[in-house]
C-alpha cells in the first residue's frame, strides 16, 4: 500500500506479479476486515496523519492476534555528524526563513507515545533499537540529505551556503580514509492484535 504511484511502479519492479498493490491512504484501506496476518511499515508510519485513525486501520485488517511490526525513525544521523548537521541546518534554515515543516504526530518521538497510540487496540507491544551504521564520504553524505524533507525546501542559495558549511564544520571528523562515522537511529516496534 502506497499513495505514490512512482513508489508502486518500484515495488512492481521488484515483486512477483502475484502480490496486488493498493495506491491509495493507509488511513483509509480497501483491504477486507480481519483478512491480514501481519502487517509491516517500513520507515512510513511516523510519517503519517491522523496515526490514531492508521492504527485503527491496521487493527481492523488484522485478524485476532495478528501482528504489526513497524520500522520508524528514531535518529536522523548519529553521532557527532548528526549534532553538526543539525546545528548547522537550523542556522542557514533561520537565515532562509524556512517554515518548519511538522511532521507526524509528536507522540510518535518517544516509547511512552508510541505505547500511547498502540495500547487501545494492541498488547504485547515490544521496542527494540537499532543503530545502522553507516560510513560515507561527503560526496554520499550530501546525495543522501539532498534527498530529505527540509533541504530540497530551502533556497537554491541556501542550499549551496549548507553544503558548504557543512564540509567545513564537520571536517575534523573525517576519517584517514576519507568518510565520517554516523548512522541511522531506528526502532522496531512490534505488537498484537486485540
Amino acid at each position: 500500500v502506497d499513495m505514490s504511484q512512482t513508489e508502486l511502479d518500484v515495488a512492481r519492479s521488484k515483486l512477483p506479479n502475484d502480490v496486488r498493490l493498493l495506491k491509495e491512504r493507509a488511513q483509509a484501506l480497501s483491504i477486507t476486515t480481519a483478512s491480514v496476518d501481519v502487517v509491516v511499515s517500513h520507515l512510513a508510519l511516523m510519517l503519517m496523519d491522523d496515526i490514531e485513525r492508521v492504527l485503527g486501520e491496521i487493527h481492523r485488517v488484522l485478524r485476532k492476534e495478528g501482528t504489526v511490526v513497524a520500522i520508524v525513525g528514531r535518529g536522523f544521523l548519529l553521532g557527532p555528524v548528526g549534532e553538526t548537521y543539525s546545528q548547522v541546518f537550523r542556522e542557514v534554515a533561520a537565515q532562509d526563513a524556512l517554515a518548519h515543516l511538522p511532521m507526524g504526530d509528536p507522540r510518535m518521538r518517544t516509547e511512552t507515545g508510541w505505547l500511547e497510540l498502540f495500547n487501545k487496540d494492541f498488547e504485547a507491544v515490544t521496542f527494540e533499537d537499532i543503530d545502522v551504521s553507516w560510513q560515507p564520504d561527503f560526496a554520499e553524505l550530501w546525495q543522501s540529505l539532498s534527498e530529505t524533507y527540509d533541504i530540497d525546501r530551502l533556497t537554491p542559495a541556501a542550499r549551496v551556503q549548507l553544503k558548504e558549511r557543512l564540509s567545513t564544520s564537520i571536517s575534523t571528523l573525517e576519517q584517514p580514509d576519507g568518510t565520517y562515522v554516523t548512522g541511522w537511529g531506528l526502532r522496531m516496534i512490534q505488537a498484537r492484535a486485540r
